[in-house]
């Protein structure tokens, strides 16, 4: 017979907790299975009662008797990845009402969309999109979730995760980032549910959901996927900015851009401020991501701004993206060996203006501090509380894994970044004061970073150690 007890945690002030559960026949059984046409089956038997039983899913409503303990429910319509809400109500008033959550059977591998829609062909979206999906498993089948990530090259890098049932694809989101990040700045993840000699049609992840476009007389454009990204999400407008890529303290606002509003923008105004090269960048919620794009102006004025420096500047016109990014790798070598630098301060305005890991991974300077791993240190060295979590996260944006960072760079960086601010204090402190209050803040930037990031704690040992500090604890 079905029942109900409940179990209560009682102290001097009353009740404090309760439990309250649900009691069926040992013989009690429910089964799911998928019929040929995709309707959910459900089998219930040896419930040893008569009942009226309910099941319901995604507006989808059928009543059956339960006959001597057994009932047979055939729900058709709703969506396939969601719940089925059962509800056994037995004729006795003596009993208890049993409810029950039960996932929808599936017969077929697949990935379920957050409005509970099946994908039936290959589907595209950005990593900030992944909240929502999730990748089901035939009923009774364990599965694999492959993800396929090929960099620019053709090298392909496999992962696999097994599960039952269904598996969130949000909790991948960081896994798939890193994995396009050390891919490249163009790269995608294709995934795949692999289950009893099926598969699914792929989810292909992207940064990135559409792009702007430069155009001819000085405008933006937005590309379709942007377009059609924007129109079917229902958001009400994508907030445009421009970002000065020589002189980063500098930015412009750019107005908004509405679904409806003609697909190009006029973007002349910037000529007057500056010549650039200005990155145009489009910043929108509700989990979409647009690749930005740069725009520059032949004999426009020069903005009297700190600028980077020369290094840089050529950098940004050397052409081809492999090109720019391999002169700005030279000019942050060359910001490694000068004392006192001013392209340092530069550097992180210019990764603070992107404010957002989608616009800092479009950077050529992120790509490019990925092959000059002593810079990179040094930025996480110098990095404020506020900003640390930030620098240590450009493993997710560039082509980088922290613990692969030789010691030798930390060294390195540590010994750039000692000898910088050792000399900017001794101008108004002492010899011994600026030595010692240097390796006071070299240790506290240390621990910082260990404290994020455990694995890096024998790097900064060692560096502390090579550049005559105590053993780092």
């Amino acid at each position: 017979m079905l029942g109900e007890i409940e179990i209560r945690v009682v102290s001097n002030e009353g009740t404090v907790a309760s439990l309250r559960a649900g009691v069926v026949p040992e013989t009690a059984r429910i089964a799911r299975r998928a019929d040929p046409d995709d309707a959910a089956r459900i089998e219930l038997s040896g419930f040893g009662a008569e009942a009226q039983v309910v099941a319901e899913t995604s507006g989808t409503r059928t009543v059956e008797a339960m006959r001597q303990g057994d009932a047979s429910l055939r729900l058709v319509g709703g969506d396939e990845g969601g719940l089925i809400t059962l509800s056994v109500i037995p004729d006795a008033p003596t009993m208890a009402l049993l409810r029950l959550s039960l996932s929808r059977p599936v017969r077929r591998p697949g990935f379920i969309a957050p409005d509970g829609a099946r994908a039936r062909n290959d589907a595209t979206l950005s990593t900030t999109g992944l909240p929502g999906w999730r990748a089901v498993a035939p009923t009774g089948c364990a599965a694999s979730l492959r993800v396929r990530v090929r960099d620019h090259a053709g090298v392909e890098r496999l992962f696999y995760r097994s599960f039952t049932e269904a598996r969130s694809l949000s909790d991948l989101r960081d896994t798939v980032e890193a994995a396009i990040a050390a891919a490249g700045p163009d790269a995608e993840a294709n995934m795949r549910v692999l289950a009893d000699g099926a598969e699914s049609p792929r989810l292909i992840v992207r940064r990135y959901d559409g792009a702007l476009r430069r155009m001819a007389d000085d405008q933006i454009g937005v590309d379709a996927p942007m377009l059609a990204a924007l129109n079917s999400s229902g958001l009400a407008e994508a907030t445009l900015e421009a970002l000065n890529l020589m002189a980063p303290t500098i930015a412009a606002p750019l107005g908004v851009w509405r679904p409806g509003d003609a697909p190009a923008r006029a973007v002349s105004s910037l000529a007057a401020i500056d010549g650039g090269p200005w990155l145009i960048v489009a910043r929108v919620g509700g989990g979409l991501a647009f690749r930005p794009c740069a725009t520059w102006f032949s004999g426009a004025p020069v903005a009297s701004a700190p600028r980077f420096s020369a290094g840089y500047a050529d950098a940004s016109s050397a052409g081809a993206r492999t090109a720019r990014i391999q002169k700005l790798a030279m000019a942050l070598s060359d910001t490694m060996s000068a004392p006192l630098s001013d392209d340092w301060p530069m550097i992180e305005a210019m990764l603070d203006a992107a404010a957002g890991l989608q616009v800092t991974a479009s950077l050529d300077l992120t790509q490019a501090l990925a092959s000059a791993p002593s810079a990179l240190c040094v930025l996480a060295l110098r990095a404020a509380q506020d900003r640390l979590t930030a620098r240590l996260d450009l493993d997710r944006a560039a082509p980088l894994f922290w613990p692969t960072v030789q010691v030798s760079d930390w060294m390195r960086g540590m010994a750039r970044y000692g000898e910088d601010l050792r000399t900017r204090l001794a101008s108004a402190l002492s010899a011994q004061e600026a030595a010692d209050l240097t390796s006071s803040q070299i240790l506290r930037a240390a621990k910082a970073i260990v404290a994020m990031r455990p694995e890096l704690a024998g790097h900064l040992a060692f560096a502390s150690l090579d550049n005559g500090l105590p053993l780092l604890t």
